[in-house]
């Protein structure tokens, strides 16, 4: 097994990272920038949550699959087809309460996440502008050289 997929990192080279000292007054727009994206993950978490306990005490789901963690991101046919792996098979009457309820969530979710996609990038900005960095250092931070 290739152990060498992560690089090491010594303490001398953590000294060698630039780190920005800049006044109180100067980090809170990053501290409110972190507690933002603290409780928009919370907000996330607990839609979630909430969502997955309705559907395991509802429809009585041991397993929460990977494509059901991730529902948002798909559609109803998607989340009909992950509850009939788990031989749960719902009626014409359940799916049409159902992909309300899924619509619902589905939607509220990905607002959220959007937030959080938002936001990250804001951080991105703000770190980029504190260093100074070049249109070229971006890209090249980002991955995309």
């Amino acid at each position: 097994a290739n152990t060498d997929i992560f690089p090491k990192i010594r303490i001398a080279q953590v000294k060698d990272i630039p780190i920005k000292e800049i006044s109180k007054n100067h980090q809170q727009p990053y501290i409110e920038k972190a507690d933002q994206m603290l409780e928009l993950n919370k907000q996330l978490q607990e839609k979630k949550y909430k969502f997955f306990s309705r559907i395991k005490n509802n429809l009585e789901i041991e397993k929460i699959s990977s494509k059901l963690n991730s529902f948002y991101n798909n559609d109803f046919k998607s989340f009909l087809s992950e509850l009939k792996k788990q031989k749960i098979i719902l009626s014409l009457k359940q799916q049409d309460e159902w992909e309300e309820y899924f619509n619902n969530y589905k939607t509220e979710l990905l607002n959220i996440q959007a937030e959080i996609n938002k936001t990250d990038n804001e951080i991105d900005q703000m770190v980029y502008k504190l260093y100074n960095l070049s249109d070229e250092e971006i890209q090249i931070i980002e991955g995309n050289i």
